[in-house]
This record gives C-alpha cells, structure tokens and sequence, in this order.
C-alpha cells in the first residue's frame, strides 16, 4: 500500500470511526429545572493510542473493543452498555483492575479526539443506566415511570445519527486548522496497525514479544493474553483455542485472526 492510500485510509478512519463510546458527566445541579445540559463525552476508541492515556484509562478502552466485538452492529456504545455486558459475565470493573471513576475523569482533559454532547435529562438517564433492570424515574409530583429497553435503543439511534453528523464537521475543522495531520503510516487502521496484537483484557501490547502461553476465544473475536491467564483476570473455557507452547501469543493471534 502506498503513502497516499495509507493517508486515505488513515483519514476515512478518523472521519468515520467504526463506532463510538458515550458515557455521561455530571448533570449540573445549580438549576432543579435544567432539561438540556452538555453531560455527554464521546470518542472513537480505535483512534486512542496507549501512550495517549494511562494504563488505566487504557484498559477502559480495551474492554469496550471487546464488548464492541461482541456487538459489531453498535455504532454507540454507552459505557453502562459495557458495565452491564461485564455484570452479565459476573464480572465487574474493580474486578478487571479498572478503576472506572479515575478512568473517566482522564478522558475529557487526555490529547484525544472527543465531542461533548448536549443532551436532555431522559437520554443522560439511559445513557447512565448501568443496571440490567428498567430504570424508574421519579417525578416532584410523586409519580413515577420506568424507562424501557426500546426507548434505550431509540436513543442510541438519536444519538449516532447525531454523532454521524457532528464528528466528520469536527474532524474536517480539525484538518483545516492545522489541529490534527496524518503524518505516520503506523497511524490506526493501516496494514501495519492491524500487525499490532494487543490483550483484549489488560491491552498489555505483545507485538514484539515472543512469550507463549494465552488463548483466543472460540468465535476469533477476542483474546486473553499470558499475564492474564496467569492471575485470572482472563479465564480459558473448553471452547476456547489456546495458544500452543512452542508459538509466541502475537504469532498465535496473528495465525487465527
């Protein structure tokens, strides 16, 4: 691939990532009455690089690829979408090693692409809805509502249609300030970003390591690496491929995937 398919290709990425992830911020509360507020960060995973953010942050980032995978026709994923996905696992992010709270207070300040988002207060309650029951709202007049799964999903529709818009005008006046440029041919979404081999889990990076051990799970989706076998942050089920002792797990990953 040339340099100037790889810069199309780099660019197609950031105008139109694969996905996005939202996740609320605090609703102001000086005002009772406040219907819409900018309580909504959203950024485009696959263009966060490692050395971006803290390992921490990172490995928020990492579980929502997988969760991604899992649900590749999500154009937005809310994090509470992944809180969820991890509970239904019976798993959580304390149990991973994440800590959520410090995680989210890095993106909105870390060099990364992200969109603020105004939005009314029954969109923030989905969006933040991290529970696998019908949310309930309660009213000043005493009554009460659940919200349901499809008004859910209807805002997840809002949402992307909004952030189909919203992000590409974002990125092009990035491009004609002279805020972002393309000036790498590692930049995400080239051949040779794809070479990279990440844990799915921990997103430790083994592209250049020759340590064996890990698995790949059975549907070529995901993969837990060495480290996490061994401490039990990623667990290997009957269905799952592991790696072979005489391979190294990037070479394994790069064989299956």
């Amino acid at each position: 691939m040339g340099a100037a398919d790889t810069n199309a290709e780099a660019r197609e990425l950031l105008i139109h990532p694969p996905y996005w992830l939202v996740h609320g911020l605090p609703w102001p509360t000086d005002d009772p009455n406040t219907t819409m507020a900018e309580a909504a960060l959203a950024l485009a995973p696959r263009l966060v690089a490692d050395h971006e953010v803290s390992k921490n942050a990172y490995s928020i980032i990492g579980l929502t690829e997988l969760y991604a995978k899992d649900h590749p026709k999500q154009r937005v994923v809310f994090l509470s979408d992944v809180t969820r996905w991890l509970d239904s696992k019976g798993s959580s992010w304390p149990a991973v090693g994440v800590d959520i709270e410090s995680g989210l207070y890095e993106f909105p300040e870390a060099p990364i692409l992200n969109l603020f988002m105004t939005i009314n207060r029954r969109a923030y309650n989905h969006i933040i809805n991290a529970t696998r029951k019908a949310f309930t709202v309660h009213y000043t007049d005493g009554t009460s509502e659940q919200l349901t799964n499809d008004e859910r999903q209807k805002v997840r529709q809002d949402l992307e249609g909004v952030l189909v818009n919203d992000w590409e005008n974002y990125i092009q006046e990035m491009f004609a300030r002279g805020l972002l440029t393309i000036t790498s041919a590692d930049t995400p979404g080239t051949d040779d970003y794809l070479e990279v081999v990440r844990c799915d889990f921990c997103s430790r990076d083994y592209t250049a390591s020759s340590e064996s051990g890990g698995f790949i799970s059975d549907g070529r989706s995901w993969a837990g690496c060495p480290q996490c076998v061994k401490v039990g942050k990623a667990k290997l089920s009957s269905s799952d491929i592991p790696c072979p002792p005489n391979m190294s797990f990037a070479d394994f990953i790069r064989e299956y995937r």
